[in-house]
């Protein structure tokens, strides 16, 4: 059966709004939530970015109050947090200043502030405290993802046995040089134990990039997502998100403006990001609708029928997804 639309397991935010500003509103999550949904996402897990906690205790009971509206909490089956606990030299585009040791204090902190619905935790596995917290938010039934870090192989193959079960973002995240081999990419690219969640937009993997690594997870162990910043979809220019000015250039790539090029995340639904790998060849429909749907519903424990009330958000037109 065709899916009804995708699963999106990052994102940020859009059109303006920024799942992690403190002057979030409940209403901004259910207009955030109508747009995703008219862009052909039927679901998809906001995403909170590295701030401060006193920040935490502002947004994350907003996210939750906005989940419990009856005409989207279908829509969102829990929160991503990707935050504070990154290896200070893979932070990416996130603000240094908030990073922190993993904690198990400090994640039941924030389940207590979300009310238990953060289900994906993204974590760098080689930090003090961070596997004795794979093992407890395992335990919780929380899904454990490696991210933002420097691991070599055998932390990763250790944090995978504590529970771990996914990559965040993989290729990206990430110093701009790396060794030959080994490096964080290979390591996880081999680990059998994880799932990849990879960024199809174009811009934060190569066309011959996202071909081997597709090729080397395999259809089972893929997972796209989208990263949308808080940004997509403005128009092209400068914008202040995450602390920092980062700049949406005329591509839709978005980059912290005067940098290295360092990507501050993308500006492409999970439609776009489906219709590029078909583009080029990648992945056809029954393929793209695994990785964009089954899979991601496969990861959070989401039974893919309780969307069969919803009308069809896209369909196929032989080349690429259209919105209906």
């Amino acid at each position: 059966m065709p899916i009804k639309g995708f699963v999106d397991l990052q994102v940020n935010g859009g059109w303006g709004i920024n799942f992690s500003e403190s002057n979030l509103k409940v209403e901004d999550v259910a207009d955030l939530t109508e747009k995703i949904v008219e862009e052909g996402t039927i679901a998809y897990c906001p995403t909170v970015c590295t701030a401060s906690q006193e920040v935490y205790k502002k947004i994350l009971p907003a996210i939750t109050r906005g989940m419990e509206n009856p005409e989207i909490e279908l829509h969102i089956p829990g929160m991503h947090m990707e935050a504070c606990f990154f290896n200070p030299k893979c932070t990416g585009a996130h603000p240094t200043e908030h990073l922190c040791n993993p904690s198990i204090e400090i994640f039941k902190r924030w389940q207590g502030y979300a009310e238990g619905k953060i289900r994906i935790l993204t974590l760098a596995p080689e930090l003090p405290g961070a596997m004795d917290l794979i093992e407890y938010a395992t335990r919780e039934g929380v899904v454990v993802s490696l991210g933002h870090h420097y691991a070599d192989s055998v932390t990763i193959a250790e944090a995978a046995r504590a529970g771990a079960r996914a990559s965040t973002h993989l290729g990206n995240g990430l110093p701009m040089t790396l060794p030959r081999h080994p490096n964080p990419i290979w390591s996880q690219l081999a680990n059998d134990d994880l799932v990849a969640m990879f960024i199809m937009d174009g811009h934060h993997l190569d066309e011959d990039t996202a071909k081997v690594s597709l090729r080397a997870k395999g259809l089972h162990r893929s997972i796209i997502v989208s990263d949308m910043a808080a940004i997509a979809k403005l128009s092209p220019g400068d914008y202040e998100q995450l602390e920092t000015t980062t700049t949406i250039e005329s591509s839709g790539k978005i980059v912290v403006k005067d940098s290295d090029g360092r990507l501050a995340g993308s500006s492409a639904t999970m439609r776009e990001c489906a219709n590029w790998l078909a583009s080029k060849g990648l992945l056809a429909q029954e393929k793209l609708e695994h990785v964009g749907f089954y899979a991601p519903c496969k990861l959070l424990g989401i039974d893919p029928t309780r969307f069969n009330k919803y009308e069809p958000l896209v369909t196929w037109n032989g080349e690429r997804f259209d919105l209906i």
